[in-house]
C-alpha cells in the first residue's frame, strides 16, 4: 500500500467562548498534586462528517449546531475554556477554545482504506 496524499484547506476559524460567564467563585480551578507532577498533555480532537446533501441539513446549520452545543458544553466545564496558570491552576476566563473547519479533496473512506 502507498501513502495517499491529499490537502485539506481551512475554511474557517473561530473562537468559541462559553454560552454563558463563569461564576466568580468558579473562576479559579486549582490543580491536584497529581495533575501538578504529570507532565503536559495536549489532545487535539479531530472529527470527520461525511456529507451527504440529499439527506443532511446544509453545512452551515450543521457547523453552527456544532458551534452552540461547544459552547454550551464549555460552559458546563469551565476549566475547558481557561487558561494553564504556570503549574498550579486554571485561570477559567472564558477565553474560548479553537474551532476550525476544514474541506479535503477526498473522501474519508479513501484515507481508511490506506490504515
Amino acid at each position: 500500500m502507498g501513502i495517499m496524499k491529499f490537502e485539506a484547506e481551512v475554511i474557517s476559524r473561530h473562537i468559541i467562548k462559553p454560552a454563558s460567564p463563569t461564576p466568580d467563585h468558579l473562576r479559579h480551578y486549582q490543580f491536584s498534586f497529581l495533575d501538578q507532577i504529570s507532565p503536559p498533555v495536549y489532545n487535539p480532537l479531530l472529527l470527520f462528517y461525511e456529507f451527504k446533501a440529499k439527506t443532511q441539513p446544509n453545512i452551515t446549520e450543521i457547523s453552527n449546531h456544532l458551534k452552540t452545543s461547544l459552547a454550551k458544553v464549555l460552559s458546563l466545564y469551565c476549566p475547558l475554556a481557561g487558561q494553564i496558570k504556570g503549574n498550579q491552576h486554571v485561570d477559567c476566563n472564558d477565553n474560548g477554545v479553537p474551532y476550525l473547519e476544514a474541506q479535503v479533496n477526498c473522501k474519508l473512506s479513501d484515507v481508511l482504506v490506506d490504515m
